[in-house]
């Protein structure tokens, strides 16, 4: 797991969170492209949003404060993932 911030063990917990709820709506990552199924996860917590969006084989989260605009969160989550999908899938390779 990779992270950006400055609290790893609040990022330990989010990312146990996405995978765990992942898991339970969803196909594994890597069958997620052929099965065009669930393209995007929000998952409203308490403390903030979650916006979960697959890779190749890798889960991207994003987190957000709960009064962020949705559309922004997903937007970026999205992006993201375009970013890193060619990286993630070397890495995958390796």
């Amino acid at each position: 797991m990779a992270f950006s911030g400055e609290h790893a063990q609040e990022a330990i917990k989010i990312g146990a969170i996405a995978c765990s709820v992942w898991r339970l709506h969803s196909l594994p990552a890597d069958k997620f492209a052929e099965a065009g199924a669930l393209k995007c996860l929000v998952v409203d917590l308490e403390q903030g949003r979650l916006v979960i969006t697959p890779t190749t084989d890798h889960l991207v989260v994003c987190r957000a404060a709960a009064d962020t605009p949705l559309g922004l969160v997903k937007a970026k989550a999205h992006a993201v993932a375009r970013h890193l999908q060619q990286p993630l899938s070397q890495v995958s390779r390796g």
